[in-house]
């Protein structure tokens, strides 16, 4: 029954149902310069948050009823695998005990298991095919996963979401984002945001003042 926030002043406010201030994520020992997206696991009870400014995931536990504290985090800045760019987006796919980052400056998604163990990346700038470019996370700025573990990201810049599956792979063969770019219904622009629930995947496209709503097959093909 709790909200988390990332707020413009460097700090993760908890607010109640009503959007009433609780009370703030405790960083300590370290500090936090931009938290950014957020993911709760509700089986473990943890906070997962992404701080953009020091390029680095951290996770917060309920210590007492009034404090989250700091359990582990992982990352610093660098283009090596396990480093980040400015990372954006977090997703957890807790079937498979993973945690998904969107590396937005490497045009990378990273995953992890739960301690912050580097497993894979996948995704480029730009891919070259035989015949032509593809673009790919210009800019990528929301990421989920759902019941079968696909991965679906969204690039701000290209006005795309493309589909993988668990393991990375691009879902269709021929490279075609799962939602393009346009003005009309069923196309996006600037998404900044994704976010699956009871097989609904919900779009928040900036630029077209508007949530899209697409139903998601889950299907690990």
């Amino acid at each position: 029954g709790r909200i988390f926030i990332s707020r413009d002043d460097g700090k993760i406010g908890v607010y109640s149902t009503a959007f009433a201030y609780l009370y703030k994520v405790n960083p300590a020992p370290l500090t936090m310069t931009g938290p950014n997206d957020l993911a709760f696991d509700s089986t473990e009870g943890e906070l997962y948050a992404v701080d953009s400014g020091s390029n680095r995931i951290m996770v917060f536990v309920e210590s007492t009823p009034t404090n989250w504290t700091l359990d582990r985090s992982w990352g610093t800045g660098g283009s090596t695998l396990g480093t980040f760019t400015a990372p954006q987006a977090i997703a957890l796919d807790p079937a498979r005990g993973r945690v998904l980052v969107t590396d937005v400056d490497n045009f990378r998604v990273q995953v992890f298991d739960t301690t912050g163990l580097f497993l894979f990346k996948f995704g480029y700038r730009i891919m070259y095919l035989p015949t032509s470019e593809v673009a790919w996370f210009a800019r990528s700025e929301g990421l989920a996963v759902d019941s079968c573990g696909n991965i679906y990201v969204a690039d701000a810049l290209m006005g795309t979401v493309r589909a993988f599956n668990n393991a990375g792979r691009e879902l269709d063969a021929l490279h075609t984002p799962a939602v393009g770019y346009g003005t009309g219904p069923g196309q996006l622009r600037e998404p900044c945001d994704l976010m699956i629930n009871s097989g609904k995947l919900y779009v928040a496209s900036t630029n077209n003042g508007a949530v899209e709503v697409y139903t998601v097959t889950c299907t690990g093909a």
